[in-house]
Order: structure tokens, then sequence, then C-alpha cells
């Protein structure tokens, strides 16, 4: 309630004359008309502020005819927090930007007066963002989040990349500043490096800065750790692993870490935190380096002093060399070696990979002071006709060498073919199912019929497009010999029986497909084959 004020003397008189009239109607006095309440003064303090910023308001309100006064206050926005029945109250912004107005009431039980005044609630731009960290695993090199501007007007913001071992393996940051406009966004992405790092875990931050606030993203990076410890550690030209023991010899706990950027070397654990002792394994690698004598010294940092080892270590590589580096299978050959050498010096360890179906080795891995054989095999069978190139790799820990194949597949007579011919005026038709390998001929004859169903004999062979398909009758050693076209989809020659010339012949090939005909020979004297085998009675004998 809002005190009486109290006016000076000369008001306090009029007040009193005008109260003491006297009305004459009915002899009896006029009470004088209530006078409403006034507010003398409104004030906010501040009149413009931000998103959930507080204002003071203050009402100074008198009531002319000395009554009590009540007050209330009410709002279009925002809060009030504290009592709304008082002369003096705060009001707290919304979430929201533009004009509010707070309203005063002054209440003397018979009238009431009211006044408002207007707060300004300024645009706040506001960040977000929807990540609060960036995980780099081993093989990440690239990630991004998103910012965003979820409040109203233009957020003005800027990324700065830092690291706990003030390293630059924060490479980029793109884009690194810029500004939003309300509910816009930006994808912010990231991007490390870990060339020359020693191993272990990098960990680091990117500020988001804004007008009004500043934000955070913690970065984490994998990265191999390396480390070592000790008075002085000689790895001499085979030692890969050593241990020393990290030591607390005082009280408490001991935080300790290895610095080192030598890419050669690596500790595991690289940090710790101890009260008694931790052992430390210590490890060179030689992979990549050139031979020589390698020095370098390592700080163990801790929060009990600092120490410092001397690491010594000589490398002499194993060395691969790989002759021939080309295979040439040519038409015919099937078998061919190379030889692994180790040029260098330590063992060499090698291995083959290689994903060619037509092509084998033997040995497909190894070690070697010095060299070794290893025997590649072709296989032709079955493949198409052409020329046929391939090149597979020779790994080791002494670098890689490839080695290229190169074969050739002719054009051959495998499949099934039409033979016919004339005897003694009679015409005959048989059918041979071939299958040629190098120049080794295999396969079946058998009439038109059915009958007289032959396997070839080893004789048989085709060399070039020289052929001769042989294969016994009865008492009769049959021999076609002949010629295969250039085309190599028909031949011709001469056929002979038991070594004398008995007909001409012509063949044509009519699948690619050479499927054995299993039947059974018909003794019949209706069958072509004995009419072939009387046919040629009558002629050679």
């Amino acid at each position: 309630m809002i005190k009486r004020l109290f006016f000076d003397s000369a008001a306090i008189l009029l007040v009193l004359a005008w109260t003491l009239q006297i009305s004459c109607k009915n002899g009896s006095p006029t009470q004088p008309k209530n006078q409403s309440p006034l507010i003398v003064n409104l004030t906010a303090n501040p009149e413009s502020l931000d998103w959930g910023g507080t204002s003071q308001l203050i009402v100074i309100g008198t009531d002319p005819d000395g009554q009590d006064i009540t007050t209330s206050w009410q709002t279009t926005g925002g809060s009030f927090l504290t009592n709304t029945n008082q002369d003096t109250v705060t009001w707290q912004a919304p979430d929201s930007s533009g004009s509010f107005e707070c309203t005063v009431t002054l209440n003397d039980g018979e009238d009431a007066v009211s006044q408002g005044i207007t707060l300004t609630v300024n645009e706040n731009p506001l960040l977000s963002k929807d990540k609060d960290s960036l995980i780099f695993d081993t093989s990440t090199t690239s990630a991004s989040f998103n910012i965003s501007n979820v409040g109203t007007g233009v957020l003005d913001w800027t990324v700065a990349a830092r690291t706990d071992d003030g390293g630059n393996w924060i490479q980029s940051v793109a884009p690194d500043s810029g500004g939003l406009a309300t509910g816009n966004s930006e994808r912010i992405t990231v991007e490390v490096v870990r060339l020359g790092l020693a191993g272990g875990q990098y960990n680091g931050w990117l500020k988001v800065a804004t007008d009004d606030v500043d934000d955070s993203l913690t970065v984490s990076m994998d990265v191999a750790e390396l480390a070592v410890s000790e008075s002085s550690l000689n790895f001499s030209t085979t030692t890969t692993d050593k241990s020393i023991l990290v030591k607390n010899i005082g009280a408490g706990s001991l935080t300790w870490s290895i610095t080192e950027n030598i890419p050669w070397l690596s500790a595991s654990p690289g940090s710790g935190t101890l009260t008694t002792d931790q052992n430390v394994t210590i490890s060179v690698d030689r992979t990549g380096l050139a031979d020589g004598s390698y020095s370098e010294t390592l700080s163990v940092q801790s929060n009990g002093g600092n120490r410092t080892i001397n690491v010594d270590m000589t490398v002499e590589n194993p060395r691969l060399n790989v002759s021939p580096a080309t295979l040439d299978f040519g038409t015919i050959s099937t078998n061919k070696s190379v030889v692994i050498q180790n040029i260098g010096a330590g063992s060499l360890t090698w291995s083959i990979t290689e994903n060619i179906s037509w092509l084998s080795a033997s040995p497909t891995t190894g070690t070697t002071d010095s060299q070794q054989n290893v025997n590649f095999s072709v296989a032709r069978p079955g493949l198409s006709p052409g020329t046929y190139s391939e090149s597979f790799e020779v790994q080791s820990n002494g670098g890689n060498k490839t080695v290229t194949v190169n074969m050739e597949v002719e054009q051959n007579v495998t499949g099934r073919w039409e033979q016919k011919f004339n005897l003694s005026g009679t015409n005959f038709i048989g059918y041979y199912n071939l299958v040629q390998n190098g120049s080794t001929l295999t396969g079946d004859f058998v009439f038109s019929d059915g009958s007289g169903y032959t396997t070839l004999s080893s004789r048989s062979y085709i060399n070039g497009r020289s052929i001769n398909m042989a294969w016994w009758l009865q008492s009769f050693f049959i021999e076609s010999k002949g010629t295969v076209s250039s085309s190599w989809d028909s031949m011709s020659g001469t056929m002979f029986a038991n070594g004398t010339a008995v007909a001409t012949w012509t063949a044509t090939r009519i699948s690619n497909s050479a499927t054995q005909t299993k039947v059974s020979i018909i003794r019949s004297d209706n069958s072509i084959a004995e009419r072939f085998n009387q046919t040629l009675v009558n002629s050679v004998e």
C-alpha cells in the first residue's frame, strides 16, 4: 500500500473549505465527490534489455482524498519476479524480442487509475550447436558440426582451434567466421593431420565465439602412441622392444607423460598417473628407414620432475629384388620361376599376392637372408584363345615389387566336329569330340547312327594346324590326317587304314563344347560301323 502523501498547508485549507460546504437541500449537509488516485511518477530501469534480463519498475502515487491506495501490476509479456501489489516490482523479459507493456493500477476503493510503460526487449541472437565433441579415430581425417542461430537478429561468430599440446594437428577449420540470420545454420568442417606426430591421444578444443557468449567443442584424435623412458636404451640392429620402469619414489600421485616427436619410436602407455611403479614398453620401428645409426633424446615429464633418456638404434634393412620382372610363357611354356633376392641386410620376409585364375605360385611366402626361387605355372585349358597379361605383387619388409606375366592361348580344335568322307563310292558321316591341351589331343569318335564308338588313340596329336585323329575299328587302325583351316572352324585331309590311304575327308566344327558320346558299339550288319569295316576289308585286304 502506498502511504498517503500530505499536501502543503494551502492545499489542505482548500480541501477543508470544499468539504465544509453545506447543501441547503432539506437542510442536510452534502458529502463531497470522491477523487481518483493520482500517478505522480512511473519509471522502469532499464527500459531496454536483453532476453531474460530484469528491469525495476517504480510507481509513485497519491490520493487527493487521503484514502489508502492498493497497487497492482499487469504485463503483456514476460513475468514479474516479485509481488505485484507493491509500488516497486521486478519484471523479467521473455525469451523473445519486441515491445512489452507493463501497466500499473492504483485503486482507492472507489476509483482506480492505470498507466502503462513500454519496455523493449532487444534482438537476441542465440548460438546453438549440434555436437559437444569431435572424435577422430585412427583413420578419420575430417569431421563436421553445425551451428545455428536460434535467437533473433544476426549472430556474428568465429571459430578458433586450440590443442592441449600446442601442436598444429588441427589443420583447418572452414569456414572459421561468419554471420547467421535468425533460424539459419552453418556447417563447419574440421580437418586433422597426423604426419610426423608421436603416438597417443591428442586433445584440443574449438572455441566458438559470439558477441555475447562463447561456447566450445572438445576435439580428440588417436595416433598410435610412441614414448620412451630410462636413462639410456640401445636397440642395436635387431631388438625392437625394451621395458623401463617409471617410479614414484615420493608421496601422492605422480602424473607423467613422455614427450617425443620421433616417428620410429613408440611407448605403451605414453602417460599415466601412479602412486608406485608402472611398466612402459619402448618400441622401435625400422620400416622405411635408411640404413645407418639413429640417436635421439626423449623427455619424461611429470609433476615430480623431469628426466631424459638417450635412445640409440642401428638400421640394417633388407631390400627386395625380383628377377626377372616379366614372365613370358608364350604359347607352349607352362612352368617358369623367379628369384627373390635380399640385396640388403638382415632377414627379408616376403609374400606373393595374386588372384590370377590361370596362374599359381609355389611357395607364396618365405624368409631369406640371400635368395629364394619361386615356381610359377600356367593352365591354359578352358581359356579362350588370345593374349593374357596380368601382374602380381611381391610384398616384403624390404619393399615391394611388381611382376608381369604374359601368356598366349592359341586357337584350338576343342569341340564337336562332323566328319564326312567317301569310301569306295559310299558316303560316311561321323562325329569327333575333341579336347586339345597343347599338342595333346584326346576325345572320341562315333558314326552318325551311334555305332562304332571309340576313344582316340594316344597317337592323335595337333601341331600348329596339322592334325591327326587316330582310333581303332576292329582290326583297322584309322588315322585322319589333315590341316585345320585358318579360321579354325573346318579341316580336311586324307584317311588312312593300317597305313594305307583310303579316302579324303572334310570336317566342320558344330560346337565349341566337346561332350563324349558314351554308347556301345553296335554289332549289326546294317550299322554304319559294320558297313565301314566291311568296305575297308574289301578295299584294303
